[in-house]
């Protein structure tokens, strides 16, 4: 993630695109089970550039429909990640099962969004689960 993430903001440094206050999504996709057995996992990462309107050789623009999503705060994620940012996302899909909320089941990008911020003096991370409108 981090090795990606590092290549897409210099690649967009490069453009002459400033990342200050810009929000920024990662989140997991399917990779093949040949990807799998090689220790490969997929990963997205997209940042959100108000009024950008031209093409980037080598890199893939999205135009996000947006949507109805439920969220969920961590604060800290990073200090225990391996046990924080699971426990939050098993705590959000089961509000969404106790609250009868249907889950948005589409098989496409932007399903489940993770976002990291500065909050004041910590880091914080908010995910977030589409839902149907």
């Amino acid at each position: 993630e981090n090795e990606l993430i590092s290549r897409l903001h210099n690649r967009l440094e490069a453009e002459g695109i400033k990342l200050e206050n810009m929000r920024e999504f990662g989140f997991d996709i399917p990779v093949s089970r040949e990807e799998q057995a090689e220790g490969k996992r997929g990963y997205e990462y997209w940042v959100q550039v108000p009024g950008f309107s031209y093409d980037i050789p080598g890199l893939q623009v999205e135009s996000f429909k947006g949507g109805n999503y439920l969220a969920l705060r961590i604060d800290n994620p990073f200090a225990e990640p391996c046990a924080r940012i699971p426990e939050a996302w098993d705590r959000l899909v089961k509000y969404i099962e106790e609250q009868q909320i249907t889950a948005d089941d589409h098989h496409e990008a932007g399903v489940c969004l993770e976002e990291v911020s500065a909050n004041q003096s910590m880091e914080v991370m908010t995910i977030y689960i589409r839902i149907k409108d």
